[in-house]
């Protein structure tokens, strides 16, 4: 799935068979991406599976710009550690830790230098500049390492318990024992430490105009993707069925994307009226909302009721009375009490 910046808004989908590798299948779309955008320069954000050399020359054969975390492979992580020494504070934290003082932030470090990127693309010869930036996030690293320690602890009980029962059972031949000897590798830990809170950037942003801290704050608006799959395999969610064919699949999928093109259409509008002031009565304890999500903006009308009326032979069907926030929210969506009416003529009410 592609979204675009202005509001993770869904442009473009493919479903593909189970197991498919996901670094390859980026080609195509960044083919179709090319169809429907404008031509004027694009900027492509992703994860880690959009680090191939194919992938980031079809980029760059297209006048486009990339942003993607890079591979850590063996090379890079042994390049890391010759360069760690050159590694300088950026100013970066969390959008969750602004409110704290700057001495209890997570401290983050980067390095970068400029590697070279060609190849063909369609018989032609493509050639860029790109930068390799090295980054460490101090609250990575305190993850990773109590992740680290978990593992450690798991391996040594679980050795410590193969050497107790070594010699629990009594061997046909007597004089026969067992016994385990074995030792965690101090130097490839001490080296796996290094590297713990370390991850990569590509991109072929220039540096005046994207410094490592614009770079930083760019990738991580690649999870609108993320946030966008969750709401496919949350809220919208569709009941299990059984399909025949897998055109049907594909086809209920679509469905299923253009529901989340209607929510996110939904929650950019809702969020660009509010102007970052804060929505209250949208979630429990009256708590202030400054962006409200698309799956708590539809399920605010989720109460919404049909009353029908019998009169004889007569029927008449209206609209359940809103409550305030849903009056509120209809409002800034924009809808009025004329397109309700309209919305009831068309239905026949």
């Amino acid at each position: 799935m592609s979204v675009v910046n202005d509001g993770g808004i869904p442009v473009a989908h493919t479903t593909l068979d189970g197991n498919s590798g996901e670094a390859t299948t980026h080609k195509e779309s960044l083919r179709r991406l090319h169809e429907i955008l404008p031509r004027s320069a694009t900027r492509h954000i992703g994860d880690t599976k959009h680090d191939t050399e194919e992938n980031l020359l079809a980029i760059v054969a297209r006048g486009g710009r990339f942003l993607c975390g890079g591979v850590f492979s063996e090379e890079l992580q042994q390049r890391y550690l010759r360069l760690r020494g050159q590694l300088h504070a950026i100013a970066y934290w969390p959008k969750s830790q602004e409110s704290l003082p700057a001495a209890q932030r997570d401290k983050y470090e980067a390095h970068e230098v400029e590697e070279l990127l060609e190849g063909e693309v369609g018989g032609e010869k493509v050639r860029s500049r790109y930068r390799l930036i090295f980054i460490r996030s101090e609250g990575k690293a305190r993850e990773e390492a109590q992740t680290r320690e978990r593992h450690v602890a798991k391996i040594r009980e679980e050795f410590e318990a193969i050497a107790r029962n070594l010699n629990k059972y009594e061997l046909r031949e007597r004089g026969g024992q067992f016994s385990l000897a074995w030792h965690i590798d101090g130097k490839a830990l001490a080296e796996w430490q290094q590297l713990e809170g370390v991850f990569v950037l590509k991109t072929n942003l220039s540096r005046s105009g994207h410094p490592v801290v614009v770079v930083l704050r760019k990738y991580k608006e690649q999870s609108q993707v993320e946030r966008r799959f969750h709401h496919v395999k949350g809220p919208l969610a569709v009941a299990p069925l059984f399909l025949e064919k897998p055109e049907r699949m594909a086809g209920l999928v679509c469905i299923v994307v253009w529901a989340l093109l209607v929510m996110a259409l939904m929650e950019r509008q809702v969020r660009r009226k509010l102007g970052g002031k804060p929505l209250y009565g949208l979630y429990p304890e009256n708590r202030p909302s400054p962006a409200p999500a698309g799956p708590a903006i539809v399920s605010c009308f989720e109460a919404v009721c049909l009353v029908v009326m019998r009169n004889g032979s007569h029927v008449s069907r209206h609209l359940g009375e809103f409550n305030a926030i849903q009056r509120k929210m209809l409002s800034l969506l924009g809808v009025s009490d004329e397109d309700l009416h309209i919305f009831k003529r068309r239905c026949g009410m």
